[in-house]
């Protein structure tokens, strides 16, 4: 069965393709990922400590102008079916076997007036997130359902709204589960070569509280509070407050977060600093954050999946030091040093990755 949904998968992405050669402008894009990983996780067993992998990512896919107000973009990826905040495979896992491909991203952009823009399908994350902050949505997660972005000059910068309401679980047989997720900002120039970016937002999870995260696996119960056997305690309605300060040379972002829903463990935030940035051959970047995410100020399901073994009751430093290689491809060294289940035992968990990326 997995074959053939990939053989579909294949052929759907062929024939569209095929489809609109003549009758659109097609851009094909992808990137390949060849990870070496090593963990050390304090709250293992004895001999079990400790796990060396080799991991790969493949992504490819096409945007495709169909008119000015109309694009569609589509992308496959590897990863392992309800892995929803990984597109990672683990070389050797289950022998050398095929591995399986799905649809990433299946999307429409729609151009509703010179300043708003609706996006459908299973989106890129287009929600904003200083710095690329995982610190809500893993980098990737592809949420599905709708987004609607406005942007327009402001005195002397520039005012954006999104909205966006995205499904987590639909299931006949219980109450549906999403997300409303709304951000407010404004941006302006400083400078040259500079700009200062900030806002504040709301996230409202839906049918949360009561939820069986046995029933919805992809919004597994993970970290946060439950009732032992698998219910959500709690509603999570988070506001968010962020700022992002970029240039060409170095750039600083901060993203925090407040549950109003419960009484303890409802705070999160994220600082960091990104020096350089790779482009061409030669160019390097430092990437550097230290966050601290307790137990119930999001959903600990969407959140970045490596810091503390990933979800939420985690905290700790990430430290990201990249060189370009080629004009296309990238080779970084990265370091997690975080520890897990803070709110408890608060123990160690270490991370190293190095990655060789290609991108076309």
């Amino acid at each position: 069965m997995l074959k053939l949904i990939n053989k579909i998968n294949m052929a759907a992405l062929f024939l569209v393709c095929s489809y609109y050669t003549h009758a659109a402008q097609i851009e094909p894009n992808g990137d390949f990922r060849y990870r070496h990983e090593s963990t050390t996780d304090e709250t293992k067993s004895s001999g079990q400590q400790e796990r060396h992998r080799h991991r790969i990512r493949a992504r490819i896919g096409a945007k495709i102008k169909i008119e000015d107000s109309l694009k569609l973009n589509f992308s496959l990826a590897t990863g392992e079916g309800d892995a929803q905040t990984s597109t990672n495979q683990t070389l050797g896992y289950n022998g050398s076997v095929q591995r399986g491909i799905y649809i990433d991203i299946a999307q429409a952009d729609i151009k509703l007036a010179p300043h708003s823009d609706l996006k459908l399908g299973k989106i890129k994350n287009p929600i904003f997130a200083p710095g690329r902050s995982d610190l809500i949505y893993d980098s990737d997660l592809t949420p599905e359902g709708l987004f609607y972005g406005y942007e327009n000059s402001l005195g002397e910068g520039l005012m954006f709204f999104n909205f966006g309401s995205f499904w987590l679980s639909e299931d006949a047989s219980n109450k549906d589960l999403g997300v409303f997720h709304t951000q407010l900002g404004y941006e302006i120039k400083i400078a040259d070569t500079g700009k200062l970016k900030t806002g504040i937002g709301q996230i409202a999870f839906t049918n949360i509280k009561g939820a069986d995260g046995t029933v919805a696996p992809t919004l597994k119960i993970g970290n946060n509070s439950n009732d032992g056997g698998g219910r959500f305690n709690f509603d999570y309605r988070p506001i968010e407050l962020f700022l992002e300060h970029s240039s060409d040379s170095i750039s600083f972002y901060a993203h925090y977060i407040y549950n109003g829903e419960v009484k303890n463990q409802k705070l999160g935030y994220l600082v960091g600093l990104i020096v350089g940035k790779t482009k061409v051959k030669g160019d390097y970047s430092v990437r550097y954050n230290y966050r601290e995410l307790q137990k119930d100020a999001t959903i600990s399901a969407l959140t970045d999946g490596d810091i503390g073994g990933g979800g939420t009751d985690v905290k700790g430093h990430y430290i990201d030091l990249s060189y370009q290689v080629f004009n296309n491809a990238t080779l970084s060294l990265v370091n997690y040093i975080s520890s897990k289940n803070i709110s408890t035992s608060n123990k160690s968990y270490n991370k190293y990755q190095l990655n060789f990326v290609v991108v076309f």
